[in-house]
């Protein structure tokens, strides 16, 4: 039961901090869309690619230590294990 709770808490964290990530590339992106100088543009840009970069590393790290990917699940698929998934009846 506790591993249960660890193991959720931890998938809360790893998705909390993607989606953080996330949002501040598309935060980065816009700002380069109507940043003034040119040269502004490129560099939030490159933060934005940057946080891309960082939210790709946090899914790949914990789909490699877990088997699983941080891709939600449609709600009437259920899983069991690290690879049997099948359709809830």
């Amino acid at each position: 039961m506790l591993m249960g709770k660890i193991y959720g808490c931890r998938m809360q964290t790893v998705l909390s901090k993607e989606e953080r990530y996330r949002k501040l590339a598309a935060k980065y992106h816009e700002l380069a869309k109507f940043a003034r100088p040119a040269y502004l543009g490129d560099f939030y840009r490159g933060v934005a690619v940057r946080y891309l970069f960082m939210a790709q590393e946090v899914a790949k790290r914990w789909e490699k230590e877990t088997g699983h990917t941080t891709e939600p699940r449609p709600p009437n698929v259920e899983c069991r294990g690290a690879k049997t998934c099948r359709p809830r009846s």
